[in-house]
C-alpha cells in the first residue's frame, strides 16, 4: 500500500484489515479481539512519533489502557529485526523515569448500567395452568 503512494498510517490500517479478513476465512475471531488488535497496531505510529519528546502526550500515552500491549508489540517488532530498537529503548526508559499514574478503574467510568427486569409477583403470566 505504501509502494502505491498511500500514507503509512492508512496503509497499516488496510493491511491490518486484510490480515484479519484472511484469518476470519479460516478461524473464528470475535470482534472484541480484532478491535483490540487494531487498537494496538494503531498505537505503533504514536509510539514512534512521540519517541524522544517530553510532553503531556507522552505521559498520556503511558497511561493509555492498551499502552503496555502496544509497547510489548513494539519490542516484538524490534526482536524481529524491524528498525525500532532505539524507539523501544526510549519507551523502556520512559517507563522507568515517569512515575506511573493509576489507570482509571472501570467503576469510575460511569456509563450505562444494565437494569434487571423486576418480576411482578401479582402478575400470573406463567403457563402452569
Amino acid at each position: 500500500y505504501v509502494a502505491d503512494g498511500m500514507k503509512a498510517q492508512e496503509a497499516q490500517q488496510l493491511a491490518g484489515d486484510d490480515l484479519i479478513s484472511r484469518q476470519v476465512a479460516h478461524i473464528a475471531l470475535p470482534r472484541r479481539f480484532t478491535r483490540i488488535s487494531k487498537e494496538i497496531w494503531s498505537l505503533q505510529p504514536r509510539l514512534q512519533n512521540l519517541a524522544g519528546k517530553q510532553s503531556k502526550r507522552v505521559t498520556r500515552l503511558l497511561t493509555h489502557p492498551r499502552f503496555r500491549a502496544a509497547y510489548d508489540f513494539l519490542l516484538l517488532r524490534a526482536s524481529a529485526g524491524e528498525p525500532v530498537d532505539d524507539i523501544a529503548e526510549w519507551w523502556t526508559q520512559q517507563q522507568v523515569d515517569t512515575p506511573a499514574e493509576p489507570a482509571p478503574s472501570r467503576s469510575n467510568r460511569g456509563g450505562r448500567r444494565r437494569s434487571r427486569k423486576r418480576r411482578n409477583p401479582d402478575n400470573n403470566d406463567n403457563n402452569d395452568n
